[in-house]
């Protein structure tokens, strides 16, 4: 055999074996591929040992087929890194990146936001455009971001999510503008729309599984009322539309643990029944309006809180304790303000002061029932039972009876808590004891009234 022939004959060797190890190599990146697909969908279930330590060897395997033989270099001299240079640079990432993908972002689409409202009133002053061009332009705008946004989710979720929520502020703008500036709509056609991208945002929430988009649906949901507001006093209206918001958003909350959005929901709903109750004139002509939808809110508060921890197994938290107390006082407080307001209702205060008593005692019930593994969910209920039933007696009562109905209560107590072993209800009744017994010296010390003829 010639030279050439031979030198032909080791190249040929050589390609083959190239192919050969190629193929190799992509059924490797083949298999490794399919495991990683697989582990997507395991990632909520445990990785046994033997599953990753297969994993780990595939990917040494085509590590070592990938990177061709070199001899081996001998390895610098690591610097001495203090623990403030190691630092520095990680913290100069997170505030690029928090200024590149989270601040910038929002800072963009709220210019937006905002370069739409003011090209709106420009074309108003102007009067570039017709009415009707304009709120066509304006929802071809947020249809626009809206298409977009879906468009760039798979590679740009948080910049997708900015900006689904920038059209749905467009589609709040141009709707209350429609109503309120130009009169293309009426109450009820502005209403509707309204609601509908309110609930289309609750929707995107969902689907990007972003809290901040349903806090945004939950602030433009309670904002309808008032922007397409005629200044005509309805509370009957607005509350049942309070509590189609606040169902749909607890909802919400209950399915992904939005605990913020429960919160926010909350404050937001007492703070508007408390400035009805306390700042409205007319306010004394619905108290029983005021009453049943505060009630029917106390309840879904109350529900929504079971739900969270009895559905999750949660433990009793410093805040949950604070939240559920300030729910049943603030419901406390604007029912027995409107009762008082209204003559005809003043007679009824100790029956609902009874009432809040009894509901604190069914969830306790229920809390026991169930049997949610921590004790102290069931003592906080069982805690505010007995406060509302300490307060109804000297509402309801007169006089020595009162002292005598909460004497009453912590002998129940005391022998309660001694039967059953439970200290909570032993110790409850030493403050109401003490109470009974100072309403007695009270009672007893007070100087009898004055003959009316002297």
């Amino acid at each position: 055999m010639s030279a050439g022939n031979k030198q032909l004959q080791d190249l040929t060797d050589i390609v083959n074996k190239l192919s050969r190890e190629q193929e190799l190599l992509r059924q490797q990146l083949f298999q490794v591929k399919q495991q990683l697909q697989h582990l997507q969908h395991l990632e909520n279930q445990q990785i046994t040992p033997i599953e990753t330590a297969e994993i780990v060897t595939s990917a040494t395997n085509l590590a070592a087929l990938a990177q061709p033989e070199l001899p081996a270099a001998p390895a610098p001299a690591k610097p001495i890194v203090t623990g403030y240079d190691a630092a520095k640079p990680t913290a100069k990432n997170d505030i690029e990146q928090f200024i590149g993908t989270n601040l910038i972002s929002k800072l963009g689409i709220l210019i937006l936001v905002v370069g739409v409202g003011i090209g709106t009133k420009y074309a108003i002053d102007k009067e570039l455009l017709s009415p009707l061009t304009r709120i066509v332009l304006g929802y071809l705008l947020g249809g626009g971001l809206s298409f977009t946004a879906f468009r760039l989710k798979n590679k740009y979720p948080l910049f997708s999510a900015l900006l689904v929520s920038g059209s749905m502020a467009v589609f709040y703008i141009t709707t209350y503008a429609a109503y309120s500036f130009f009169g293309l709509f009426s109450q009820s056609v502005a209403f509707g729309v309204l609601c509908l991208v309110t609930i289309a945002t609750v929707l995107l929430s969902l689907h990007y599984n972003l809290e901040w988009i349903a806090l945004f649906a939950m602030a433009g949901g309670y904002a309808i009322p008032f922007l397409i507001s005629t200044n005509q006093s309805n509370p009957k209206v607005l509350f049942a539309y309070m509590a189609l918001l606040n169902a749909g958003i607890l909802t919400v909350s209950v399915l992904r643990y939005w605990r913020l959005l429960y919160v926010v929901s909350g404050g937001i709903t007492w703070s508007i029944m408390g400035f009805f109750s306390f700042f409205d004139d007319q306010s004394d002509r619905f108290t029983s309006t005021i009453i049943s939808f505060s009630t029917l809110f106390y309840l879904l508060y109350m529900a929504v809180f079971l739900t969270y921890k009895i559905r999750l197994k949660k433990a009793l938290e410093e805040l949950d304790v604070v939240l559920i107390i300030i729910n049943s006082f603030v419901f406390f407080i604007i029912g027995l303000y409107n009762l008082h307001a209204n003559p005809a209702y003043t007679t009824y205060d100790g029956a609902f002061t009874l009432g809040i008593a009894l509901l604190n005692g069914l969830a306790a019930l229920l809390v026991w029932r169930i049997g949610h593994p921590e004790k102290a969910l069931q003592n906080l209920f069982s805690g505010l039972f007995l406060v509302f039933l300490a307060i109804a007696i000297p509402i309801q009562l007169h006089e020595n009876w009162i002292a005598v109905a909460w004497l009453g209560q912590a002998a129940v107590l005391y022998f309660t808590g001694r039967k059953n072993q439970t200290n909570f209800y032993e110790i409850f009744s030493y403050p109401v004891m003490m109470l009974g017994l100072l309403w007695n010296l009270y009672y007893l010390n007070v100087p009898p009234p004055l003959p009316l003829n002297g």
